[in-house]
């Protein structure tokens, strides 16, 4: 192989590691929103499933407008801590605050489809201001193109575990302790 393909300035597998480990809580947290919030808002607080699936697609719809918009305001920070960390900082509370909202609705029969699209809405900006800056910033870690592919691709294995994972250790916790 040609040495102009092959780059001596190499990441470390450590730095491409711990940054791919950052995909894990963000692959995790994707399946309790999935596969328990269309449930339980359908079963017991009684909105109609399809309307449910409309407020679902109309708040990811909302991403054709956030993504771009995010991104272009992450490109045009600049701050001593880089264009992507405070994105990344500033979405913490609103995620965690949505999804407090979202997991722990009012059960006093106040909670509606305008409650679950406002806070799902709020929950996909704030998932937006992490995963963008996020992974522009794997892409701004080498200027090579094919180490950029070794990043993302620790990033993208790192979260294919964890997703797995995620769905193994709920399914192995019922079948051995009844849980």
């Amino acid at each position: 192989m040609s040495s102009s393909f092959v780059s001596e300035n190499k990441l470390p597998r450590k730095t491409k590691f711990f940054y791919g480990l950052s995909e894990m809580p963000i692959s995790i947290a994707n399946v309790p929103l999935t596969a328990f919030i269309p449930n339980y808002y359908g079963s017991e607080l009684g909105i109609p499933l399809a309307f449910i699936a409309t407020i679902l697609l109309v708040t990811r719809l909302f991403d054709c407008i956030s993504d771009p918009l995010i991104g272009y305001l992450g490109d045009k920070t600049n701050t001593r801590w880089g264009r992507r960390k405070p994105w990344i900082f500033m979405s913490a509370p609103i995620i965690f605050f949505a999804v407090y909202k979202l997991f722990f609705p009012a059960t006093d029969g106040s909670v509606d489809g305008n409650y679950l699209f406002i806070w799902l809405l709020v929950f996909w900006l704030g998932w937006t201001m992490l995963l963008i800056p996020y992974y522009a910033w794997g892409a701004e870690l080498s200027p090579e193109y094919n180490e950029r592919t070794s990043i993302a691709a620790w990033r993208a294995q790192i979260g294919m575990v964890a997703n797995v994972a995620s769905k193994i250790v709920p399914t192995l916790a019922l079948l051995l302790f009844a849980y």
